[in-house]
């Protein structure tokens, strides 16, 4: 038992130090038992196939390519020229690699979710992108060769490597594609949940992600210190998105039946529902929300009270839905913006509900609901002048 808990707290502080590089305040988001089963099980649909790396490479040169790596989507992670090397030596080496997933969609055109590095990787030696380098075993041959400059035995090696294939069926429901790749993704670095959702989602969407992540407002509002090196600034602009309509402006409180993380892959599959027009009333709406909240609290928005410039997610996802709402302009936040931090720094010293609520199980819906009407409470001093 001791030993188990001395594990428990070390993943904690691992987990916790991993969020602060990015720039986010550890969270504890503990939520609401939700017996959520929004599919039958039975209803997965994932066939396997082998493909050779001829036969893949030839769909992903074709135009339009049969199967994409979503630009997108490649993570700020840059594979080095040995271990790139490493898998082409493998293929000469006739050694197996993991297998790959690939959604397809209604017009059977695929994309990659697990095994997108490696994928690229082959796809690009064969391309004639990058020369070997490094190599283990084949080096006094092979190193420093493009792949048309291979022996011919090893370039046939490369070329009918048989990869082990399986793919989602468009058919499958929409919230078991989320589901199943965050049981099998197993790659180098497994996918985190954002990672998943941005692989899901459209060409569309993707763009709103990562217009957000990168607008001004935003890195304003949140004093540039939010990393996305694997998606964080885009799951905190999801998180907007996602709360924002579930928002009810009129009674002011939250209409939450699912779990956050359920909430934000439900918000994709509906950004990749949604027309052009929509989705730029969704970045209207947001850079409105981040001026506001950078007239209104300045060096405090989105975090506590204390030395360190850290984003917590709570705050970020209260404040900036509730000014969204606002009919505050940004020449009134500016002006009363002494008065608005003096309040809410005196509520989150006085006031040990509000702290905790964004403190500790924070996904919950009392929390929820009292992180929202904590910030009515602040903005009632606009109303008092």
């Amino acid at each position: 038992m001791k030993n188990e808990a001395s594990l428990s707290k070390f993943l904690i502080e691992t987990e916790k130090a991993a969020q602060e590089i990015v720039g986010f305040e550890y969270e504890h988001e503990d939520e609401d038992s939700v017996d959520e089963k929004p599919y039958n099980p039975d209803d997965i649909r994932i066939t396997q196939k082998f493909f050779s790396v001829s036969d893949v490479c030839r769909w992903m040169s074709s135009n339009p390519p049969t199967i994409t790596i979503k630009p997108e989507f490649q993570r700020n992670f840059v594979w080095s020229e040995r271990k790139k090397s490493l898998l082409i030596e493998s293929l000469m080496l006739r050694i197996p690699v993991p297998s790959f997933y690939l959604y397809e969609d209604s017009d059977e055109h695929k994309s990659v979710i697990d095994g997108l590095q490696r994928l690229s990787t082959i796809h690009d030696y064969v391309s004639g992108e990058f020369v070997l380098c490094n190599l283990q075993y084949l080096g006094d041959s092979c190193n420093g060769k493009k792949f048309s400059e291979l022996d011919q035995k090893y370039r046939t090696r490369i070329e009918d490597t048989q990869l082990n294939i399986n793919i989602l069926d468009a058919n499958s429901p929409e919230q078991v594609k989320f589901d199943v790749f965050t049981r099998i993704n197993t790659g180098g670095v497994p996918l985190n949940r954002q990672e998943i959702r941005n692989a899901l989602a459209n060409t569309s969407t993707m763009k709103l992600m990562k217009r957000m992540a990168t607008s001004e407002s935003f890195l304003l509002a949140t004093h540039g210190v939010v990393k996305d090196v694997r998606m964080d600034a885009q799951e905190l602009c999801i998180r907007f998105i996602a709360f924002f309509n579930a928002y009810d402006p009129r009674e002011k409180i939250l209409m939450k039946n699912k779990t956050i993380s359920n909430m934000l892959d439900t918000c994709i599959q509906h950004l990749n529902t949604c027309n052009q027009q929509t989705l730029d009333e969704y970045f209207t709406s947001f850079e409105a929300s981040m001026r506001k909240a950078a007239a209104a609290l300045g060096k405090m928005a989105f975090i506590k009270p204390t030395e360190r410039i850290i984003i917590n997610k709570p705050l970020f996802t209260s404040w900036a839905v509730t000014l969204a709402y606002s009919d505050y302009s940004i020449s009134c936040l500016e002006e009363n913006q002494n008065k608005l931090m003096n309040k809410y720094k005196e509520l989150l010293f006085s006031d040990s509900e509000y702290f905790n609520s964004i403190s500790t199980s924070t996904g919950t819906k009392k929390n929820i609901d009292i992180q929202f009407a904590s910030v009515l409470r602040v903005l009632e001093v606009l109303e008092n002048d």
